[in-house]
């Protein structure tokens, strides 16, 4: 089988990324080929930044219709030029597909340039994908989704996406304060490498055992209680146990920023008012 092939990072998958795999799924198709994305076993930032995590970027690149998903390791890479890497990654393919900016080899010496000649010379088809300007003039990338995201600016981020920003976790033990307030939570776990978002309290869905619930969740640091982040969600008409589950949490629109409180009643108050907030906002997007 053969093969047209994408290379890069990807993370997050956004807007900009799927023009790309549509473009390499459409050459596919015109030539009874599969398709292969690589990517890569590191990141140009900290691990802790990325959009989505490893597991959760080959679970996307799947459901976006990938044949093929194949991780690069950097340390057998890092020093090839990149006639030497086009090379390496050049197995049975017919063409590649890349964005206007990547770059490629060491030091990232290698540009759209050398793929386009390297496939004239091999024979192979080069399509350069333009980037995505957004009315501001400003391009879509990973690195302005991140920061749109530590920004709390949640409904901007999933416009560039193209889809909801989203965590998967397993519902651990937390410390039990929803109980003594009214306001039982699900304490989701949060990956190492994923990044967090902006402290504060979000209108969210969750997703659990297949089902999804509207839910509001406070991310970051409780002030009133000095715990260290967590993420808890209070689930609406939602009365289980679910201790050890996997959940997907789905990040909608940003309500408030973390405060301290001076008394159970009055973070008990203002969690009524979020809540509120939160259907008002589940009863817009229905």
């Amino acid at each position: 089988m053969k093969y047209f092939v994408t290379i890069g990072n990807f993370d997050g998958f956004h807007i900009g990324h799927q023009n790309i795999i549509s473009e390499l799924k459409r050459l596919a198709k015109k030539f009874d080929a599969n398709t292969r994305l690589y990517s890569f076993d590191f990141h140009t930032r900290n691990l802790s930044s990325l959009i989505l995590d490893e597991k959760n970027k080959e679970s996307m690149a799947y459901s976006l219709g990938i044949d093929s998903y194949e991780l690069l390791h950097f340390s057998d890479i890092k020093d090839m030029s990149p006639i030497e890497f086009l090379n390496y990654i050049d197995n049975d393919i017919l063409g590649i597909v890349v964005g206007e900016d990547f770059r490629f080899g060491k030091d990232r010496l290698g540009s759209v340039d050398d793929i386009v000649k390297y496939a004239k010379d091999n024979n192979l088809i080069a399509n350069i994908i333009p980037d995505v300007i957004i009315d501001s003039g400003e391009k879509i990338s990973s690195s302005s989704i991140r920061k749109l995201i530590s920004n709390g600016d949640i409904k901007k981020a999933n416009e560039q996406l193209g889809y909801n920003f989203f965590a998967t976790g397993i519902v651990e033990e937390g410390y039990k304060r929803g109980r003594e307030i009214g306001f039982k939570t699900a304490n989701i776990s949060w990956s190492d490498e994923q990044i967090k978002p902006k402290d504060g309290v979000y209108y969210t869905k969750i997703i659990v055992d297949g089902k999804i619930y509207d839910s509001m969740t406070m991310a970051g640091i409780a002030k009133t209680f000095n715990h260290s982040f967590s993420c808890e969600t209070n689930i609406f008409d939602f009365d289980r146990f679910i201790y050890g589950h996997e959940v997907k949490l789905i990040f909608l629109d940003f309500i408030r920023e973390n405060k301290k409180f001076n008394s159970i009643d009055e973070v008990r108050a203002q969690l009524e008012k979020d809540k509120i907030k939160c259907l008002e906002l589940a009863k817009g997007m229905r």
